[in-house]
């Protein structure tokens, strides 16, 4: 049984209580699993530890967690195995030509001043400023916060306009962007389907995970599987490195503007990322992930091939879709 954030741990607890008492039901794998630093001082961590393994997702948040005195197992977030299925040439042949010229850039997260929304704006504004024709396509969520980060691009002088789509086919997508192509920041007012990710990721020029403190950056991954450039921060993101992605130690937006333009001026530099990160999701669909790395860490002897366990497949479907 595999349970997940701190509103999980008392049940799990429970639950080992009454597996306990009843040798009737067996002796149960029971695993908890820390994906975000949220509530953790609402969890009995003496309770939880004497009952359940406890994982993490990355070595920042190993680190969090050691912090409370809890030495969890780091077992990565994985991604659907479909999500390494390569947009349709039709497709991005259509939203690359709608990009044109343009240095497209894509952000997609929670609308959260640690998602880094603000640096992207501001190197968005300064690439601008640079004389480098720029675009931002982002996709938030329904937080407030938004509408300081849209507010921003405004006072940067930025041309921002709505997009939505009411239709799921990606060319309703390319359709909608192509209404805007005039536009500075398109803020993306409809839910991003996985064939809409795997389009705008493969196709733009960069996608911005550059958060200032990510517990995973589940994000960088999926570009990463889509054949796409992520740039993204250096808290979580433990599949990250200088051949597959760009990272920003500083997480500025000076340092953003300025390797976004070495995308401009290298193009080989922007092939050998697209294909390092293609190689790398690989590594991290879930399969891979529990039976390389979750069951012989944990449970040795249960570690076997074949079939994956559904509850870490709704996990990651529902990461993917939190921003929806």
């Amino acid at each position: 049984m595999l349970a997940e954030e701190w509103q999980t741990a008392e049940a799990l607890s429970r639950f080992a209580d009454l597996v306990r008492s009843d040798a009737t039901l067996g002796r149960p794998l029971l695993v908890w699993n820390c994906n975000h630093p949220l509530c953790l001082d609402r969890v009995d961590w003496a309770r939880l530890k004497a009952r359940s393994a406890i994982t993490t997702v990355s070595r920042y948040m190993r680190g969090r967690l050691l912090e409370r005195g809890v030495d969890a197992r780091v077992v990565p977030n994985g991604i659907p195995a479909s999500m390494l299925l390569p947009a349709p040439e039709a497709q991005t042949a259509a939203l690359t030509h709608v990009f044109g010229d343009r240095l497209s850039l894509v952000k997609v997260g929670r609308w959260d001043p640690n998602k880094g929304w603000l640096q992207a704006v501001d190197a968005g504004a300064q690439l601008r400023h640079a004389g480098v024709p720029v675009r931002l396509l982002l996709r938030g969520g329904a937080e407030p916060y938004g509408r300081e980060v849209l507010d921003r691009c405004r006072a940067h002088g930025l041309a921002v306009r709505e997009v939505a789509v009411d239709d799921p086919d990606p060319f309703a997508m390319v359709a909608a962007v192509a209404a805007h192509a005039e536009a500075d920041v398109l803020n993306l007012r409809f839910r991003l389907t996985d064939a809409h990710k795997r389009l705008l990721f493969g196709a733009g020029d960069a996608v911005v995970a550059n958060s200032v403190m990510e517990p995973f950056g589940l994000v960088g991954l999926e570009t990463m599987a889509a054949g796409g450039v992520a740039v993204v921060g250096t808290t979580g993101e433990d599949y990250a490195n200088q051949e597959n992605a760009l990272r920003l130690p500083s997480g500025t937006a000076e340092e953003l503007a300025i390797r976004a333009q070495a995308l401009l001026r290298d193009p080989g530099l922007t092939q050998r990322i697209r294909a390092a990160g293609r190689r790398t999701a690989r590594d991290f669909v879930w399969e891979r992930v529990l039976q390389t790395t979750l069951l012989p860490m944990i449970a040795p002897d249960r570690a076997v091939s074949g079939a994956t366990p559904r509850p870490a497949v709704h996990r990651s479907q529902r990461a993917l879709t939190s921003v929806a």
